[in-house]
């Protein structure tokens, strides 16, 4: 008889044992078989408070405190979060953009403290720098995550969640930072280039040394993707007038013909010739000058 009730006593035992290896030892336990907050969201869809009015910023933040405030009212049940997060989401429907939370304001253990605190400085400095208007929905998600990221880190008994918001948080940071990249600006177009070209007395002739400022000419229009060229003809003031002019539309027409033999697009010159009506050094009529006999040649895009 005794040694039935010793067996019927150990076989209670067992059963009992058995039960509890299949139920959460603790509150902390049973909370680990809760889900996480984006498994809930996923299946509690929530609007924004904040009017449509509102900057983008303020309508996602507004919505991801919201949603993460019924979340940690609801199933995690959690007293001291849900009031934080119901007032964040009231103040961003209103757009008084909340700030991030800070470390001091939760229980976080120092071992967190530095990953989290570069964390808040990495967001805050692109928030700062414009990010909720430059980077709107990708800057409210991120400051959403990070705050939640602390929020569980605080509590640090759900890995899962913990990883979620931190996850989330530095994939809404590195949007935030590829949007917030200066635009490269286009290359400002080269200013115009001019050339002077140098002829003798009475001439239309390209000298040698006249030649190697059409061949700098022409290597600079090529190199610089120049497209339009003007080549502007003129003679000093020794000579009749029109004789002059017809002199410098000879040279004109020198140095048009020469840059076109080096490679320059025929269709992208313009030429006008002066005479001797602008000289470049003024004189008394008549007068020879070297710096009057020339053709100037301008590239420009």
């Amino acid at each position: 008889m005794r040694t039935m009730l010793r067996m019927a006593v150990a076989s209670a035992a067992m059963l009992v044992a058995a039960a509890c290896a299949t139920q959460p030892s603790s509150q902390g336990d049973a909370s680990l078989q809760k889900p996480s907050f984006y498994e809930w969201r996923a299946a509690n869809p929530v609007a924004s408070p904040a009017p449509q009015s509102a900057p983008v910023f303020s309508q996602v933040l507004a919505r991801e405190y919201l949603a993460f405030s019924r979340f940690e009212g609801g199933p995690m049940n959690d007293a001291r979060s849900t009031p934080v997060f119901t007032r964040k989401a009231d103040s961003a429907a209103k757009n008084e953009n909340p700030a991030p939370e800070t470390l001091a304001a939760w229980p976080l253990a120092p071992q967190f403290q530095q990953e989290l605190g570069a964390a808040r400085t990495r967001l805050t400095t692109a928030l700062d720098a414009g990010a909720r208007t430059r980077s709107a929905e990708n800057a409210a998600l991120a400051q959403f995550n990070f705050d939640c990221w602390l929020e569980q880190q605080t509590e640090n008994f759900q890995p899962v969640h913990i990883a979620e918001c931190k996850n989330a948080f530095m994939q809404a940071m590195s949007r935030v930072e590829a949007d917030m990249r200066p635009v490269a600006q286009p290359a400002a177009p080269p200013p115009p280039q001019v050339y002077v070209v140098l002829f003798p007395f009475d001439s239309s002739a390209i000298s040698p040394v006249a030649a190697r400022v059409l061949d700098q000419a022409a290597a600079d229009y090529r190199r610089l993707g120049m497209t339009a060229v003007r080549v502007e003809g003129h003679t000093d003031r020794a000579g009749p007038d029109a004789y002059n002019q017809a002199l410098s539309e000879r040279r004109t027409k020198a140095v048009i013909d020469a840059l076109v033999a080096r490679g320059v697009n025929a269709s992208g010159v313009s030429g006008a010739s002066f005479g001797e009506a602008r000289p470049k050094v003024p004189t008394p009529d008549g007068a020879r000058n070297e710096e009057n006999r020339r053709a100037e040649i301008t590239l420009s895009r």
